[in-house]
């Protein structure tokens, strides 16, 4: 058996999301659908080069009351593969980790994760 060696738990979403890719002013659409404190993964309709930095912009929905919030990051892409849920219009997948999740938006998400994976 495998042992888990993930900082922060993590829970699968289906977020609606934009990539920011190094040199560009375009945002383009993309689909989260693994969330952590620590980072993400993403389907995008472009590939990804490994070792490269992308900036993330998604919003986390309502949490408890707390309302929805924004979260914009950068991220070093950790990984690139084959998609584990087929989404034609997003065939790329990319293992991301957060480089500048900071304060309240670090609390935000971990609270977001922690209501997924240990729902009341």
């Amino acid at each position: 058996m495998s042992q888990e060696r993930r900082l922060h738990p993590r829970a699968t979403v289906r977020l609606s999301a934009e990539l920011l890719f190094a040199g560009e002013a375009e945002w383009d659409q993309a689909l989260l659908h693994d969330l952590s404190a620590g980072g993400a993964a993403v389907h995008a309709s472009r590939s990804f080069s490994g070792q490269s930095e992308v900036r993330l912009r998604y919003r986390l929905p309502d949490n408890a009351g707390r309302g929805s919030r924004e979260i914009e990051t950068l991220c070093l892409v950790v990984r690139t593969g084959d998609p584990r849920v087929h989404d034609p219009a997003r065939p790329f997948v990319a293992g991301l980790h957060f480089l500048d999740l900071l304060g309240e938006d670090f609390d935000a998400v971990r609270a977001f994760v922690w209501s997924l994976v240990h729902p009341s």
